[in-house]
């Protein structure tokens, strides 16, 4: 089957590319279909590889909370654009969180770019949340700063991928809100399944606390086999440094 014009224009282009490293399968699988296999290099993100760094907090994280990121680019998705409707539903999702798991909640911004703002929106859902023990972490920390909050979370829920990885690689039960095949092979690379996924038409309340409390139960029984994928991810996201360098020379 003929390409659509820009995917044809891109794989051209891979193909006079001398090292491509892509940081999980389902887009190196794609990449394979595609005819680009000799210049493809599996790695992991190196976000797996970052150190967290203890921040001055304005108060102590409490014990046993769970931690959730939301993004307002989820709209173009889960809502068809309407910005107010995902504040609804997210204020939603974070309620019921609390009320199934009972812990406190702890709202995180990742990404705060002008154009797409995290800590803006998750403001917007704090608003509507006044009956639910929710604080929003600061947006002044950095993304080692923020690796080490999240660390600290029982369990985590995060739509922006390094969001979750820092989550996964800290040790933390995880899910993601998934609107990208990175997400899906992220957590399929990582976990074996994609189970651990919400994608965004699933993106419901009560499927998000069910999959919440699934993830923090499994999590417990398989803690041996994550703590070795997550030195597995880090061996993969050091192998692109040592490939890279054997290519420039």
């Amino acid at each position: 089957n003929k390409l659509p014009k820009y995917e044809e224009y891109i794989i051209n282009h891979f193909k006079k590319v001398t090292g491509i490293f892509v940081r999980e399968s389902v887009s190196f699988d794609y990449l394979a279909s595609k005819g680009l296999r000799e210049n493809v290099y599996l790695s992991a993100d190196p976000a797996f590889l970052l150190k967290s760094v203890e921040p001055v907090l304005d108060r102590p994280i409490v014990d046993g909370a769970v931690g959730i990121n939301l993004s307002p680019l989820m709209a173009r998705y889960v809502t068809g654009g309407n910005y107010k409707k995902w504040v609804i539903l997210a204020a939603d999702i974070v309620r019921e969180i609390c009320a199934v798991t009972r812990r406190k909640i702890y709202l995180i911004p990742h990404e705060t770019s002008p154009h797409t703002n995290d800590y803006v929106f998750l403001s917007d859902v704090l608003s509507l949340l006044h009956e639910v023990d929710v604080t929003l972490i600061s947006n002044r920390y950095n993304a080692a700063e923020t690796k080490w909050i999240i660390g600290k979370m029982a369990s985590f829920a995060g739509a922006r991928t390094h969001s979750t990885i820092a989550a996964i690689s800290s040790g933390v039960p995880t899910l993601s809100f998934v609107y990208s095949i990175k997400a899906t092979g992220i957590n399929k690379d990582f976990f074996g399944h994609d189970q651990y996924c919400i994608y965004y038409k699933d993106c419901h309340p009560s499927v998000v606390a069910e999959k919440m409390n699934q993830a923090i139960n499994e999590f417990g029984e398989n803690r041996h086999k994550f703590l070795n994928s997550i030195l597995r991810m880090q061996k993969l996201a050091d192998k692109r440094g040592q490939i890279l360098g054997e290519l420039i020379q």
